[in-house]
């Protein structure tokens, strides 16, 4: 057991990343709630769709998938980058 006033720099750094996960899981439903504000708001017709998501696949980088967390990473770089195509319409 650690001493009182020992600074716990592995506990701190867990809950730093937990901290910064929760933020951008927080910043990552606004930008959804934003897009699909944009297109119920009439901001981007039906047939834009097709458009964000095909210049958004085309400003990213492909490759092969070798684990889920790459998955989840490549989808929130797609959806990061359809949000501010978005805005730009807008």
């Amino acid at each position: 057991m650690a001493a009182e006033g020992v600074s716990h720099r592995g506990e701190d750094a867990v809950a730093e990343v937990g901290f910064a996960a929760g933020r951008e899981a927080v910043e990552q439903r606004r930008r959804e709630h934003r897009n699909r504000d944009a297109f119920l708001n009439g901001g981007l017709d039906f047939l834009g769709i097709p458009a964000v998501i095909e210049t958004a696949l085309e400003r990213l980088p492909g490759g092969p998938v070798r684990a889920f967390e790459s998955l989840y990473e490549a989808d929130r770089e797609a959806r990061t980058v359809a949000s501010e195509l978005i805005a730009v319409r807008t």
